[in-house]
């Protein structure tokens, strides 16, 4: 699936990506492909995308997003990304990873993800570019019914 496609589509799309140029002006150009009902995820480094587009596009309530990185952090008083909408954007310093729930769910799919390798079928595995996959991205786009709620049950 190109990433044109990805962002024309997807309600969801998550960016999980290393800084460089040409990832920057690609996902500059596809960010005005999502829809209004389209959320925007981005933990991989807010230089990725022009934080003053990207705030300007919230504004003009062109997709919703929920940020967890920013091209200067902390987060200088006068960004623009914090004059977006609070009904548009989602944002966290930097730490949205660090909640007791979200380190049991990596325990967890660690824990499942080296059981199902040593059981010889590995899982959430990154395919490599003739797969389909644009070498170097690592983007998910997911439908609703894909997201669920973590559950978790004690071992003791």
């Amino acid at each position: 699936v190109a990433l044109e496609e990805v962002f024309d589509r997807a309600d969801v799309v998550s960016i999980h990506v290393a800084l460089n140029a040409e990832r920057r002006v690609s996902l500059g150009v596809l960010l005005g492909r999502l829809r209004p009902e389209s959320v925007l995820v981005n933990v991989a480094r807010g230089g990725v995308m022009d934080q003053r587009a990207l705030a300007d596009l919230l504004c003009q309530r062109r997709f919703r997003a929920g940020l967890d990185v920013f091209e200067t952090e902390p987060i200088p008083a006068d960004d623009p990304i914090l004059q977006v909408p609070p009904d548009q954007v989602v944002l966290t310093p930097h730490v949205a990873y660090k909640s007791v729930e979200a380190l049991r769910r990596r325990i967890a799919i660690t824990a499942g993800n080296l059981r199902a390798f040593a059981d010889g079928a590995p899982r959430n595995l990154v395919l490599p570019a003739e797969d389909g996959l644009h070498a170097g991205w690592a983007v998910a786009a997911l439908r609703p019914q894909h997201l669920r709620p973590p559950t978790f049950r004690s071992q003791t």
